[in-house]
């Protein structure tokens, strides 16, 4: 059928308007789906994780400079033969680290009341020596799958924890502090008795609190043989070897790890039964204070941070006699009964 020409614009407007109403529609379904896509995605949850990340990832990014910053001036005073890597796998003692002062110092050649010659002309010489507080392990863990499972904990969060746990906290577990309850966790994996796990507890938790915020103060809390010696500085390695008592046993195990890596869970699975503090069978490790609050004896606290109150059963020496010799067996060999 013919149509008018009135017909004809009619039919056109309306599919005019038709084709509008369609292209709105579309354009309103996109704009909700983006709308919903933001509200699940981006809202304020989202996005403070986001800012935590971030802040996390600065906070390591700095601890791993300052880290980087002390190996090179470490590296750079050292200038005698024996710091070359062939020396790495010669057998040898482990190289315990001076304590160097914590600012630059000046010296200027003193003259000679006796001497008779006119004194040399004084010169001034800034020698800058880092802390021994700033020198960090270089560890070879990826940062998704530390060794030492509390590590990984956002950097902001192990530091923000308290300087020192509540032993009930590594005894029991706590929803108040995250890294002692990371701790608490991870020796779960472990058969310890409560001397064990209050022990490694403490030192796990002050060594964590030093590696992520490396100061002075952090450094006075660690047993004198947590210090970490050259060969922690020098070679990469997981940091669970940094938890073990005896300095020898670490540089053993640092130096040869690529043997001992295959066998990680048997020897650290065996280190954990057999690796004992000197504490009496039985007796309390808590007592009250004047507040009338639980803490750590003194007497125990005294003896986990000297390396005398620590001891080996015979099973391990027997067992894996590569790894303790460079200790003397005789002394840290603990009957159990």
């Amino acid at each position: 059928m013919s149509l008018s020409s009135a017909e004809k614009k009619r039919l056109r407007d309306r599919r005019a308007q038709q084709t509008l109403r369609t292209k709105k529609q579309q354009y309103t379904a996109q704009l909700e789906d983006k709308v919903a896509h933001c509200e699940r995605y981006h809202d304020d949850s989202g996005t403070q994780h986001l800012l935590q990340v971030i802040e996390g990832l600065q906070q390591e990014n700095q601890v791993l400079r300052n880290r980087q910053e002390g190996l090179k001036s470490l590296i750079t005073s050292w200038e005698d033969p024996s710091s070359s890597p062939s020396h790495l796998l010669q057998p040898q003692p482990p190289t315990q680290l001076p304590l160097p002062p914590i600012q630059s110092y000046t010296t200027t050649p003193k003259p000679s009341s006796l001497s008779l010659s006119p004194p040399p002309p004084q010169t001034n010489k800034e020698e800058s020596i880092p802390p021994l507080y700033s020198l960090l392990p270089l560890h070879s863990d990826l940062p998704t799958a530390p060794s030492l499972l509390w590590l990984a904990l956002p950097p902001s969060t192990i530091i923000s924890c308290p300087p020192s746990p509540h032993p009930l906290d590594l005894l029991y577990g706590t929803n108040t502090n995250p890294l002692a309850n990371a701790i608490y966790t991870t020796s779960l994996r472990r058969p310890l008795r409560d001397p064990e796990r209050l022990a490694f507890g403490w030192l796990s938790y002050h060594y964590s609190k030093w590696l992520f915020n490396p100061t002075s103060e952090t450094f006075a809390k660690l047993p004198t043989f947590m210090h970490p010696v050259q060969e922690q500085l020098r070679i990469p390695h997981p940091a669970s070897l940094d938890m073990l008592i005896w300095p020898e046993i670490r540089v053993t195990l640092i130096r040869e790890w690529e043997v001992y890596s295959r066998q990680r869970d048997d020897l650290f699975g065996f280190l954990a039964c057999c690796m004992k503090v000197r504490w009496p069978w039985g007796e309390s490790l808590l007592e009250r204070d004047e507040k009338n609050d639980l803490v750590m004896k003194t007497r125990f606290k005294n003896m986990i941070m000297c390396k005398e109150g620590w001891g080996i059963t015979r099973e391990f020496v027997d067992a894996w006699p590569d790894v303790v010799r460079g200790v003397d067996v005789g002394e840290v060999l603990m009957e159990i009964g």
